[in-house]
């Protein structure tokens, strides 16, 4: 049985790839699943081997209370909990159970008990910073309890494993799980000769970032360094994938660097679009940085699923060094990783090296290409999950 609160076309972030290509690939290792889903989603089917079922409620506590009346039903020998704060009491301690877990599900949770009176912020509008401090506070708790009751935790990283260690999180419950991408549609074979509504960057430099318009991202250090990048590459593009609250921020900042010609916003793009954009890249660039929300929580790169998205695609990369991002890229085997997400000069320098030095690009996207198939693919996640959930079953079963 899998839990989870997104799902496409609903959602596109890492949660709902993840939701939708586990749970087919398990099936297809003939797995019999049961995926419970948002009621709002409206998603009721039954295919090989994988019903679907919308019955989650806003209300954690409904939603326990529906869980518990499907896993009655369907008796799973194993519960995998895709979004952390959604392990209801309902299925605790009946089945083994493993949990997904990114950085950002403990340092800013959306799911989970939480205060229970939170709407009083809407009664009481003096309140809200303070209730939703609390609320905050409450669903760490909640998550970091959970984990607890879990038999495995699939960490996106390394970063995020040791954040669970440092929670007191047992490091034997504990595994790297990073990824994952599909390699048939992210795939640097993919004829795109016949594409012509990307006709403004052929045969001139690409560089590309894509992710929601949020001051994470560093969207706005690529857009610095274009003035030292123009000198040398006067028709150089950026290309920006996504949409977002700071879209206004980013575009003022181009046109205060007299750069706006050189910075496109191609909004958000559906996936098949994305991979035509990165197969007419040249380099993708990428340098996250740890970021404090207005509402006080960290939010945190913890892992970066469009770096090897691009390096499915052949594209050498670069990143920043902050949060789990090393477990995605290796300085200098399929990418390039700076230690500060803000130093200008430093990020020209190394976009101008890449963009000198074509057989670098070539050999970091090879690289890229290589993990993203033996390490990143969804077929390769499935078979390491589904190996580790026959190993705990029967390890459960054997102490019973």
């Amino acid at each position: 049985m899998i839990i989870s609160d997104q799902y496409p076309p609903f959602q596109f972030g890492g949660m709902a790839q993840h939701t939708f290509h586990i749970s087919r690939h398990l099936a297809d290792l003939d797995n019999q699943i049961l995926l419970l889903l948002p009621k709002e989603f409206q998603m009721n089917t039954l295919t090989h081997n994988l019903e679907i079922r919308s019955i989650l409620r806003s209300s954690y506590f409904k939603s326990s209370r529906l869980v518990g009346i499907c896993r009655k039903e369907f008796g799973p020998d194993l519960v995998h909990v895709v979004t952390a704060g959604m392990l209801y009491p309902s299925v605790r301690n009946y089945c083994a159970v493993v949990q997904r877990v990114v950085g950002n599900d403990f340092l800013r949770p959306w799911k989970g008990r939480g205060f229970v009176l939170r709407n009083l912020k809407v009664i009481i509008p003096a309140l809200s910073s303070s209730i939703d401090k609390l609320d905050l506070k409450i669903r760490r708790r909640t998550v970091l309890d959970e984990l607890k009751f879990a038999n495995l935790i699939l960490a996106n990283s390394e970063w995020t494993r040791s954040q669970l260690l440092d929670k007191g999180i047992d490091k034997k419950s504990i595994i790297e799980f990073v990824g994952g991408v599909d390699i048939k549609l992210f795939n640097s074979k993919k004829d795109i000769t016949s594409v012509s509504t990307k006709s403004e960057i052929i045969d001139t430099p690409a560089l590309m970032t894509a992710g929601n318009l949020i001051g994470k991202k560093g969207f706005d250090t690529v857009i610095k360094c274009l003035p030292g990048l123009l000198e040398k590459y006067p028709n150089i593009k950026y290309l920006i994938a996504g949409d977002g609250p700071d879209k206004d921020k980013l575009i003022y900042l181009a046109e205060s660097l007299g750069v706006s010609e050189h910075v496109i916003f191609l909004g958000s793009l559906s996936q098949p679009e994305l991979v035509e954009y990165m197969l007419r890249s040249t380099i993708y660039v990428q340098v996250s940085r740890n970021y404090t929300t207005e509402k006080g929580a960290v939010d945190v790169e913890t892992m970066g699923r469009t770096y090897f998205e691009a390096g499915a695609c052949g594209l050498a990369v670069i990143g920043a060094n902050v949060g789990g991002v090393s477990s995605v890229v290796k300085n200098n085997y399929n990418g390039i990783l700076v230690e500060n997400p803000d130093n200008v000069d430093f990020l020209t320098d190394k976009i101008q090296y890449l963009l000198e030095n074509p057989s670098e690009r070539e050999r970091l996207g090879l690289n890229g290409k290589y993990r993203a198939e033996k390490e990143f693919s969804w077929k390769a996640l499935a078979s390491k999950l589904n190996a580790e959930a026959q190993f705990l079953t029967k390890t459960l079963n054997a102490g019973e």
